[in-house]
């Protein structure tokens, strides 16, 4: 139920006593209760192929209450003392109107959208003509869903609004309007002891084809009703299957070929001393030899002098076959003290299915300057 409280500050104190009317006992605040299933999401690495893995899913049951509670809420009102002057015109027969006439009438003398006053008369409001400022003050804060009332009325705007709708008005104040109204509010939720499911589920994976150190992911998910079990990686794709009772298979589609990318190599270009030393290592050579004996990786170095003026010099320029997937350039005896350098490297790998044969994006290293 709505309630509405107006309180009009006029810079006046005001004195009050007598007795106080005895308040009534408080009945206790009515509850509904909901139960609600929070789903349980596992994942494990997938590593090797034809390996099974086992899943203890619990679903968990909380009790959610709600209690109806009291809540006030209060806006600044443009109040006026207002006497009935006029009927404009279109009120006549306001009553008998349809719907649709109601919502356009209003729509034309406050201006807001006819669809926010179609809803609102077609929600039970403005059924009859507000007699009085207050009455249509009053209807049209409670019918407003969508916020017009801030800056039709609010905005300094209740006068002109007023006798648009034939109103004439006086001696207008700024009152405080209060409305307090019962709503239902969610206590914190707790856990519904007994109610949890559980589920156990066994996974196989198969058709993987995986380098030393890489992994997907198995994710399994249960909502207390249905299980959902499916691959997620940058190695394959999965398709998933339920074989038997909560038993999932995983079959792995054709690996991805990855790029050459220098997530798959490290290079590092730094100042020791007097001289510069660059570095780079590729990530995957070992687990590469391992399944490609034959496997070639070739490594692209372009050492730069940096100049005050005109096209920085190369100083050094290597391509070169790396036999352990490791390199170390010391440049002592390229450089010279005081002079600032950098490089341009790239790498390209060759006889391996694992990855493209393309050479990768050259990266260029940060400005050292010898001391």
């Amino acid at each position: 139920m709505l309630q509405k409280i107006s309180v009009v500050f006029l810079g006046l104190m005001v004195a009050t006593s007598g007795l106080m009317a005895q308040k009534k006992p408080t009945k206790p605040a009515s509850r509904k209760i909901t139960f609600e299933i929070e789903a349980d999401v596992q994942s494990q690495k997938i590593s090797k192929d034809s390996e099974d893995y086992e899943f203890n899913l619990v679903a968990k049951a909380y009790k959610q209450v709600w209690e109806k509670q009291k809540v006030e809420s209060n806006y600044w009102n443009y109040d006026c003392n207002v006497r009935r002057e006029f009927w404009p015109e279109g009120w006549s027969g306001y009553e008998r109107l349809s719907n649709e006439a109601k919502a356009r009438l209003l729509s034309d003398m406050i201006q807001i959208p006819y669809s926010a006053t179609l809803e609102m008369v077609e929600n039970g409001y403005f059924r009859n003509r507000p007699w009085t400022w207050t009455e249509f003050d009053t209807e049209f804060y409670k019918a407003d869903r969508y916020w017009y009332y801030v800056t039709v009325v609010q905005d300094q705007k209740s006068k002109a609004l007023a006798e648009r709708l034939g109103y004439i008005s006086t001696d207008c104040i700024w009152t405080l309007v209060t409305f307090v109204e019962t709503v239902e509010l969610p206590l914190p939720r707790q856990r519904h002891e007994g109610g949890d499911i559980e589920k156990s589920i066994r996974v196989r994976v198969k058709g993987t084809d995986f380098l030393l150190g890489e992994a997907d992911e198995i994710r399994a998910s249960f909502d207390g009703d249905s299980v959902q079990v499916t691959g997620v990686g940058k190695v394959h794709s999965y398709r998933s299957e339920l074989t038997a009772d909560d038993e999932w298979t995983l079959t792995a589609g054709p690996r991805r070929q990855l790029s050459n990318n220098w997530e798959t190599a490290k290079l590092s270009f730094e100042r020791n001393g007097t001289t510069i030393l660059l570095r780079f290592e590729d990530l995957y050579f070992d687990a590469l030899r391992q399944v490609s004996p034959e496997y070639e990786l070739t490594l692209n170095v372009k050492v730069y002098r940096v100049k005050t003026w005109g096209t920085n010099p190369v100083i050094f320029e290597e391509s070169i076959k790396l036999k352990n997937g490791e390199y170390e350039l010391d440049l002592a005896k390229y450089i010279a003290k005081k002079e600032t350098y950098y490089a341009d490297v790239s790498y390209s790998r060759r006889k391996t299915k694992y990855f493209d044969s393309r050479e990768s994006q050259e990266i260029r290293t940060s400005r050292e300057k010898v001391r």
